[in-house]
C-alpha cells in the first residue's frame, strides 16, 4: 500500500485518504485477537496433553479410553474450528480493506486514456455466530467442510490480489510509457538464506 501511495502522492496530490485505510491494518490485530490467539495456544497445549493421556490409555490399558476418544477427538474439532473462525474473520476484514483501498486509488488515478478497475471483492462477510451455531449443531463436525471452505477463501484472496498487481503494474507500464518491468533484489544471496529472509 506504502508504494502506491507514494507513487498516486505525484505530483502532489492529496493521498491522505489512502494513508488512514493503509493505518488501518495494523490495527486488525487488535489485543483481544492476540488474547485469542494465547487462548487457542492454550487450548491446543492442553490438547496435546490430552492426547498423551490417550496414549498412555492404551499402554496400560485405562477402563475409561472410549471418554477419552470423544474427548480428544471433540477437542479437535473444537480447535479446528475456532482456529477456522479467527483466520476467516481476518482475511474478510482485510480483504475489504484492500477493496477500499484501491477503489479510493483508482478514483485518484484513472483518467481519460488509461483505466484501471479497483481489486474486486471475493471474501464473504465473517459471520462467527452462524458457524459456530453450525459447529454446536453438528458436534463440531462442520469445521471440517469450514476448514476446507477457509482455505479456499485465502487462495481466492491470494490469487485476487497478485492478479490486481499485475494488472497494476501493466496499468502503469503503459500509463508512463515503460518498455519492461524489472525485479530489483535487495539481497544478492542464493538459495535457503534469501527464501528465508522473504518470509521473514
Amino acid at each position: 500500500m506504502s508504494a502506491l501511495i507514494e507513487y498516486a502522492s505525484y505530483p502532489d496530490r492529496d493521498t491522505q485518504r489512502l494513508s488512514e485505510i493503509r493505518d488501518e491494518l495494523p490495527g486488525l490485530v487488535t489485543r483481544n485477537y492476540q488474547r485469542g490467539a494465547f487462548v487457542l495456544f492454550l487450548a491446543v497445549a492442553v490438547l496435546s496433553i490430552v492426547q498423551a493421556a490417550l496414549d498412555m490409555s492404551v499402554v496400560l490399558d485405562f477402563d475409561h479410553l472410549t471418554i477419552l476418544v470423544i474427548l480428544d477427538t471433540s477437542f479437535i474439532f473444537v480447535t479446528l474450528g475456532v482456529v477456522c473462525l479467527i483466520v476467516h474473520d481476518r482475511i474478510s476484514m482485510i480483504d475489504v480493506l484492500q477493496y477500499r483501498f484501491t477503489v479510493i486509488f483508482t478514483e485518484m488515478m484513472n483518467d481519460g486514456d488509461h483505466h484501471l478497475d479497483p481489486m474486486p471483492k471475493v471474501i464473504w462477510r465473517s459471520r462467527p455466530l452462524r458457524h459456530m451455531l453450525l459447529m454446536i449443531v453438528t458436534l463440531g463436525f462442520y469445521s471440517i467442510p469450514y476448514a476446507l471452505w477457509t482455505v479456499h477463501q485465502m487462495n481466492l484472496h491470494i490469487k485476487r490480489q497478485w492478479e490486481y498487481e499485475r494488472s497494476v503494474l501493466e496499468w502503469m507500464a503503459v500509463r508512463d510509457g515503460a518498455i519492461s518491468v524489472e525485479k530489483v533484489e535487495k539481497e544478492k544471496q542464493k538459495g535457503v538464506i534469501r527464501n528465508l529472509k522473504r518470509a521473514i
